[in-house]
């Protein structure tokens, strides 16, 4: 079974439905794949407030220099929106990069944005193990929403 049930897992503005099998919470940051010799995955909830007229867009733009401090060979793909139920708009990035450990890795974001309040979903794994997990991002990702009120 891919993702149980769940009441709701609260995580600031995010509440996740879908927990997949094999996956457990973190406690007020997100989600992390558990078991024996599997590399580690996880999906990261984070939120921030639009400052003055900054569109999510420009919001998105101004992550860029502080994943190229930490990731300077890094590359970034758009893809399009997602749908996901109450929000106004939503931006999918693909960033690639090379851990600490040289393996290359991905992350897909998922920029989300109700009002002036911004949610940003981060699926992370290595670029390997990408195939095998996504089905268990895409359980995640349809069981997520995000509701700034």
């Amino acid at each position: 079974m891919i993702g149980a049930s769940n009441p709701g897992s609260h995580i600031g503005h995010w509440i996740f439905q879908t927990i997949p099998q094999d996956w457990e919470i973190i406690e007020g940051r997100g989600l992390r794949r558990t078991g024996v010799d599997v590399s580690p995955s996880n999906a990261i909830a984070t939120e921030d407030t639009l400052q003055g007229t900054m569109t999510l867009q420009e919001y998105l733009e101004s992550q860029f220099p502080i994943v190229r401090h930490y990731f300077p060979d890094s590359q970034f793909e758009f893809r399009g929106p997602v749908k996901m139920k109450g929000v106004e708009e939503t931006i999918t990035l693909i960033i690639r990069f090379k851990g600490d450990d040289g393996q290359p890795a991905v992350q897909r974001q998922i920029y989300v944005r109700q009002g002036r309040q911004v949610g940003v979903l981060t699926f992370t794994t290595l670029e390997k193990e990408l195939k095998g997990v996504d089905p268990s991002f895409a359980a995640i990702l349809l069981g997520a929403s995000f509701s700034a009120t």
